[in-house]
């Protein structure tokens, strides 16, 4: 594994505090730049080994896997290289047919929601024939859709596929997987108060779950709560067994980013009742949140990475 990063960072929270009341821009633009520059390497590495032709991007629940993706597009573009984005998600059975969770919901976390057979042919297609019709999901009806994304490559484009199960072998168990590359997203750095653990990694991507689901897709907190013991196991069976698979591992941490939550989180925390299972675990998020200094949300780049979860 060629990891760029390959332990967590311990990050104190007071010196954050510090740097951010002395210079916040240059905070901000630290993180941002401490983020792209583990993308850039990657880039030059597929350019500069010529023989990459599929890139695999996986992580867990609010990683930031797909605005990852779509960075990677553009530096991959600074090397000459031309690129499209697939998700995972195009490949779902339809929805009667999804694996089901004991209580009867759907396990949306099994890699047995991927139809893995049409998968294999599309890259097997577009490997061999350099041009292949890739499916489209259309998730209104939950079902496949009738139109396709006609894909063609070269010696100089490359095809992304982004999604949780990606790094799992049985994606890439084909005579092409010499062509794959592998990528792992996740935020791995934690947030430290001298030697106490304040805010974990886990924590930092609930956060952002959160704030996302309700501005995106209309899910209260409370909804999200309720799911994210399920997405935790899900991801515990299916998607960090195989972070050993990535060639590459990149932190999606921007050291900034507890700061401006003061904005995004507390408000949707206020409106859990005290009398709510969930009200305890939202108190503890209020808490570590007080922890750290505010920062204004006009300081936040308008295409940082975190605009995936905050708009």
């Amino acid at each position: 594994m060629r990891n760029i990063i390959t332990e967590k960072t311990k990050i104190n929270i007071e010196e954050i505090n510090n740097i951010a009341k002395k210079d916040a821009k240059k905070l901000v633009i630290d993180s941002e730049k401490q983020y792209l520059d583990q993308l850039s390497e990657i880039a030059s590495f597929i350019k500069n080994s010529g023989k990459y032709k599929i890139i695999l991007i996986a992580g867990p629940s609010a990683s930031g896997k797909t605005t990852t993706s779509f960075k990677l597009r553009e530096q991959l573009y600074l090397n000459d290289i031309k690129s499209v984005t697939i998700s995972l998600d195009n490949f779902l059975f339809n929805r009667e047919s999804l694996p089901l969770l004991e209580d009867g919901s759907i396990d949306f976390e099994s890699i047995d929601t991927i139809d893995i057979n049409c998968l294999h042919d599309c890259i097997d297609i577009l490997m061999t024939k350099k041009k292949a019709q890739f499916p489209t999901f259309d998730f209104v009806e939950g079902k496949r859709s009738e139109s396709t994304i006609e894909i063609e490559i070269d010696e100089d484009f490359v095809v992304i596929i982004e999604g949780i199960h990606a790094l799992n072998p049985i994606i890439s168990e084909n005579k092409f997987k010499d062509s794959f590359l592998k990528i792992y997203v996740s935020v791995k750095s934690e947030y430290y108060n001298q030697d106490e653990l304040t805010l974990p990694s886990k924590d930092l991507r609930l956060i952002r779950r959160m704030i996302r689901d309700y501005h995106f897709r209309g899910s209260s907190v409370g909804n999200t709560l309720s799911m994210w013991d399920n997405v935790c196991k899900g991801e515990e069976l299916y998607i960090k067994p195989f972070q050993v698979e990535a060639d590459f591992c990149v932190d999606s941490i921007h050291l900034y980013e507890p700061l401006i939550y003061h904005h995004y989180l507390l408000p949707l925390l206020k409106e859990i009742p005290q009398d709510s299972v969930y009200y305890r675990k939202c108190d503890q998020l209020v808490q570590i949140i007080a922890r750290f200094n505010d920062l204004e949300k006009d300081v936040i780049p308008r295409n940082s990475m975190l605009r995936e979860f905050i708009g």
